[in-house]
C-alpha cells in the first residue's frame, strides 16, 4: 500500500468515527465513498489479472553480474484493455520474500519492465531482465505480474518459469600477461618423451576425454576399472598446453568465490589467444576441456573440498597454480602460483577485493 492509500484508510475511519458520534447522514455518505473508493481500486487490478496467460523464455545460461534476458508473452481472453501491467522479475537464486509489499511496488535489485496496453485477443511481448548476481545452478523465479490499484497500491500475481538456468562466474577481462605460459613444449622436453627406438614414453593412464583417440586406450586398465581409460604419452604431456590447477581446499565464503572467478578468468584468457588450458583439480576436472566446458563445470562447483591439492599435483604437473597463500583460514590471501615444480617460479597475490586486472596484470611477483 502507498502513502496515499493509508491516508484514504485514516480520512474513511475519521469520517465514520464522526459520523456514529454526530449522527449526520452526509459524514455517513462521504465515509462509505471513501471505502467503495478502495474497494473499487484494488477489485478492478484484481479483475486486470484474472484470466492472464503468461509465458517465458529464456537463455539456459548466464554470467553472474550481468542480466539474464527474458522474453514474456501476455494475452487473455477477456474483455476490455488492461493497462499498465507492471513485470517484476525476483534476482535468481534470491529467497521469496513471504509478503512482497512489504516495501517498495517495485523491490530494490528487481527487474521490471512495463506493459501499457493489453488488448482483449492481443498478444503483447516485453522484455525483461532477471538479475544472476551469484554463480550456479539455480532454478529460474516465478514472474510477478503487477496491476495499479488507481494510485493505492497493487495487486500482484505470480506466474511459474519452468526450467533452470545455469549462472557462470563472472569473467575479467584481462589485459596481456607477459607471465602466463604460452602452451608451447620446450625442445628438450619433446625430445627426452620418446624412446631409444623411437616410440614414445608412456607418462600415466587417465579417465576417458572428450576426443581422445581409439588407439589409445589402456583395455587391462579399462577392464579392471570398469570404464574407459586411455594412455597419456610424455609427448602429449609435454604439448598439452597450459595446465590450471584449481585449489577446492579453501574455505567457504568470498575466497572460494574469487578463485572461481580468477580460474574462470585465465581460462577465458587463454582460449581467446588460441593456447591450449586444461582445467584440473583435486575435484576433478571438465568433461571437455573446451572453454564452455570449463565454465559450466566451474559454474556447477558447489563447496570445497578436504583433499590437499598436492596429490593431485604429484600424478599432474600444473603449469598454473590458483590456491591460497594461508590455508584454510577465512582470511586467506588468493595466489596464482607460475611454474612446474616444487618452488614456483612466481607468485602472485590476487587477494579477495583487489582489482583483478591490475593485480595478474602487474609485472612484479615474488
Amino acid at each position: 500500500m502507498t502513502p496515499r492509500a493509508l491516508v484514504l484508510v485514516m480520512m474513511a475511519a475519521a469520517t465514520l468515527f464522526a459520523a456514529v458520534n454526530v449522527g449526520v447522514g452526509w459524514l455517513y455518505a462521504l465515509g462509505f465513498l471513501f471505502v467503495a473508493y478502495g474497494v473499487i481500486g484494488f477489485g478492478r487490478a484484481a479483475l486486470a489479472l484474472r484470466g492472464l496467460r503468461v509465458t517465458v523464455r529464456h537463455a539456459e545460461r548466464a554470467i553472474a553480474g550481468d542480466a539474464l534476458e527474458c522474453t514474456v508473452s501476455l494475452s487473455h481472453p477477456g474483455r476490455g484493455a488492461r493497462h499498465y501491467l507492471s513485470l517484476l522479475a525476483r534476482p535468481v537464486g534470491q529467497r521469496k520474500p513471504w509478503w512482497i509489499f512489504r516495501g517498495p511496488l517495485v523491490p530494490e535489485g528487481w527487474g521490471h519492465t512495463l506493459v501499457e496496453s493489453l488488448e482483449p485477443g492481443d498478444r503483447a511481448r516485453a522484455a525483461i531482465r532477471f538479475p544472476t548476481p551469484r554463480r550456479g545452478v539455480y532454478a529460474l523465479p516465478d514472474l510477478v505480474v503487477q496491476a495499479p490499484a488507481q494510485g493505492m497500491g497493487a495487486i500482484h500475481r505470480s506466474f511459474a518459469t519452468p526450467g533452470e538456468v545455469l549462472v557462470r562466474p563472472k569473467v575479467v577481462d584481462l589485459p596481456f600477461l607477459p607471465w602466463f605460459p604460452t602452451g608451447h613444449a620446450v625442445e628438450g622436453d619433446a625430445a627426452s618423451a620418446v624412446s631409444d627406438q623411437g616410440a614414445e614414453l608412456t607418462r600415466t593412464v587417465r579417465e576417458y576425454r572428450t576426443g581422445d583417440p581409439l588407439r589409445t586406450v589402456h583395455w587391462r586398465a579399462t577392464a579392471k576399472a570398469g570404464e574407459l581409460r586411455v594412455k597419456e604419452s610424455e609427448g602429449e604431456a609435454a604439448r598439452g598446453g597450459v595446465r590450471l590447477a584449481l585449489d577446492l581446499a579453501l574455505p567457504v565464503g568470498d575466497v572460494f568465490e574469487h578463485a572461481i572467478e580468477v580460474t574462470a578468468s585465465l581460462c577465458t584468457y587463454a582460449h581467446e589467444r588460441g593456447i591450449s588450458m586444461r582445467l584440473i583439480s583435486q575435484g576433478g576436472e571438465p568433461s571437455t576441456q573446451d572453454l564452455d566446458g570449463q565454465l559450466d563445470w566451474l559454474a556447477r562447483l558447489s563447496a570445497p573440498v578436504q583433499e590437499p591439492i598436492e596429490r593431485t599435483l604429484a600424478h599432474e604437473k600444473a603449469t598454473v597454480l590458483v590456491t591460497a597463500a594461508d590455508g584454510g583460514s577465512e582470511f586467506a590471501t588468493l595466489q596464482v602460483y607460475v611454474g612446474t615444480g616444487r618452488t614456483p617460479a612466481r607468485a602472485i597475490s590476487c587477494p579477495v577485493g583487489c582489482d583483478v586486472r591490475q593485480a595478474l596484470g602487474s609485472s612484479h611477483g615474488a
